[in-house]
């Protein structure tokens, strides 16, 4: 590479200039101190020489960018010597093609239970962000094989506790891991169950057969004071993995409307009566989603709102409550599985199970 010394111009004139103003300076130290007052005034204007000369050269901006390129002991870029490939010594993990998994199901709330339940499996592998059928297990502990790397959903027991075929307790989402085997437990609730029970607005429990209890309603009343619980029981599940709908049925000459206002710890919102109601003469519906079920013996409860008709009094027109869980059922058009509380294929309740609650209403 050929050395371009006009760029290095301003560095060497400062250079030069600073040589022979040291010589000069040099020389008037040497004839004595009657001549140090001519040494002060050389250095003076020596001095400032040089400064405006380094000034209008631009000397000194060379001399600083220059200092800040320098890196000390550092190799240019075309000497640095070229590496050659890594060795890598000891065992090298090769993730396998394929995985062998192993699915067991027991019952929820009873670890280590040895009886298991009769029921079977359907399986779904994620692909291209779509899901798709793999296959049928029929038996309770299924083996499948899967690749490292699958989003694998098991949807487990078949009509476990009461329904049609197609509807299944629980889902399973999972991410295969990348070895050869793998084993799974899968939790189901061994029951449903759920128990509807209703509180006057004097917040005493309503008996059928105790009149005392019963709610008053007079002709045009609205009352917003009037609750609703709907409680579990022991090693048993209502709705689990979704919400639950509640439907009432009451007389369409006593009663303007009945309503959930709200519900404790859950959210609650006015919805579609289910395709799976039948209609009744003289009785109208309304139906409300409640965000979540219920497990073991955990209990909602929720504030109802009724408006009374404004001319008829209510008088033995009681009102009956019935709450729907959402299952897991094969949808026959589509070939997948939704959560939902009926079939909509057909309308047919996945789940057959269904708690009902009867509100008394007297006229004192």
């Amino acid at each position: 590479m050929a050395f371009d010394l006009s760029v290095y111009w301003p560095l060497l004139g400062i250079i030069i200039f600073g040589a022979l103003a040291l010589g000069v300076w040099l020389n008037l130290i040497s004839v004595g101190k009657e001549n140090m007052k001519k040494v002060y005034t050389v250095s003076i204007i020596a001095g400032l020489v040089f400064a405006v000369a380094g000034y209008y050269t631009g000397a000194f901006g060379f001399i600083s960018e220059s200092l800040a390129k320098t890196k000390p002991l550092a190799l240019a870029p075309e000497e640095a010597p070229e590496l050659g490939p890594t060795e890598v010594t000891g065992m090298v993990s090769v993730p396998p093609d394929r995985i062998d998994v192993t699915t067991v199901v027991r019952n929820i709330y009873k670890p280590g239970n040895s009886t298991q339940p009769a029921c079977n499996a359907r399986v779904y592998v994620k692909n291209n962000g779509e899901w798709t059928f793999k296959e049928d297990s029929t038996a309770v502990d299924g083996t499948f094989t899967f690749s490292p790397g699958d989003v694998v959903r098991f949807y487990v027991c078949e009509n476990q506790t009461d329904g049609q075929a197609g509807y299944y307790t629980r889902m399973y989402e999972l991410t295969m891991p990348n070895k050869g085997t793998a084993q799974y437990e899968f939790d189901v609730y061994p029951a449903k169950n759920a128990t509807i029970t209703f509180y006057n607005e004097d917040g005493d429990k309503i008996v059928a057969g105790t009149t005392s209890t019963h709610q008053d309603i007079d002709a045009g009343d609205e009352i917003s004071s009037i609750d609703m619980k709907i409680s579990g029981s022991k090693d048993s599940a209502f709705s689990p993995d979704g919400p639950m709908i509640c439907v009432f049925k009451y007389s369409e000459s006593a009663y303007d409307s009945w309503e959930i206002t709200s519900c404790e710890d859950r959210e609650v919102e006015k919805t579609n009566v289910p395709g799976n109601v039948t209609s009744a003469t003289g009785y109208k519906f309304s139906a409300y989603e409640i965000s979540k079920g219920i497990y073991n013996t955990e209990e909602v409860v929720c504030d109802l709102f009724v408006d009374a008709d404004g001319t008829t009094n209510p008088n033995a027109d009681n009102v009956t409550v019935t709450c729907y869980d959402s299952d897991y059922g094969l949808n026959e058009d589509t070939g997948l599985i939704e959560l939902d509380i009926e079939d909509p294929v057909d309308d047919g309740d996945w789940g057959t199970y269904q708690a009902t609650g009867i509100l008394y209403v007297s006229k004192d």
